[in-house]
């Protein structure tokens, strides 16, 4: 399937924090000839498109069919549901785990950062990405104040703090090398507003999903909101500009709404 042709890459192609999410990603990939990587929290497999392009041997799953189905409509063959019971692979089996956006959707967080240890190879590497949470995020203040609350967006908590993840993924054997944040201030306030206008305006129900469908899951959603999605590629150029300033807030080192880390299974 080509770029021009799928509904998912068009949605990421207009998507700033997704972009910059696979940026950092990319950033931080080990060298995958060879390797079994497991993409964990797939969703509708954009960033798995662009992972699986960078070599390996990958497997796409996620808590949710409907998403594993639109991955495995983007990326094609080894995707699943992630079974209650756990990862459905044997002890020791990838090089890689990429896990986005997934522990803030689960009850029993801790026990799938052991699952993760259980199925990586010793000497393996994880890039875990999740929500930020703290009393100083203004834009997680305005969503809860505008209904956007967590479980709109299939979350069990906000998010962690860096030293929560640290001491769960400690606890789980891993050994964090690096973290980073990104989506910062005005980057996060886009995305909400965008989240705001589908979810409380354009559609007048939210389906339970994953990621609570905050934003069109589907061809025909695109094609349904083919009209309001062109209004916002007209002014996309102006939106991708205002969020040029989180790098001065980079720069002052103001913090991001996500967190990002790579982290190893030790030999």
């Amino acid at each position: 399937m080509s770029q021009s042709q799928a509904w998912q890459l068009k949605i990421f192609n207009k998507t700033l924090k997704k972009k910059e999410k696979l940026a950092i990603i990319r950033r931080l990939l080990p060298v995958l000839d060879g390797a079994y990587c497991l993409d964990l929290g797939c969703a509708r497999g954009t960033i798995s498109y662009f992972l699986k392009a960078e070599g390996g041997t990958w497997f796409h799953e996620d808590l949710d069919y409907i998403n594993v189905r639109s991955t495995h409509d983007l990326v094609g063959a080894r995707t699943a549901v992630i079974p209650p019971s756990g990862l459905p692979h044997p002890d020791t089996t990838f090089d890689l785990i990429v896990s986005l956006d997934i522990l803030e959707h689960l009850h029993e967080d801790a026990a799938f950062t052991r699952e993760m240890a259980r199925v990586m190879k010793p000497g393996g590497t994880l890039i875990l990405s999740t929500p930020a949470t703290g009393a100083f995020y203004l834009v997680n203040r305005l969503k809860n104040a505008v209904g956007l609350t967590p479980d709109q967006y299939g979350h069990v908590v906000e998010g962690y703090t860096p030293d929560q993840l640290v001491t769960m993924l400690h606890s789980a054997g891993f050994r964090v090398e690096e973290s980073t944040t990104y989506s910062r201030f005005f980057t996060e306030f886009v995305e909400f507003l965008i989240n705001f206008v589908f979810v409380k305006l354009l559609r007048k129900h939210t389906a339970e999903k994953r990621d609570g469908h905050i934003s069109p899951g589907s061809a025909e959603e695109v094609n349904t909101y083919r009209k309001q999605l062109k209004m916002y590629s007209a002014i996309y150029p102006f939106v991708w500009l205002l969020t040029r300033l989180d790098h001065v807030l980079k720069a002052a080192g103001i913090r991001g709404y996500a967190t990002l880390l790579i982290a190893r299974k030790p030999e």
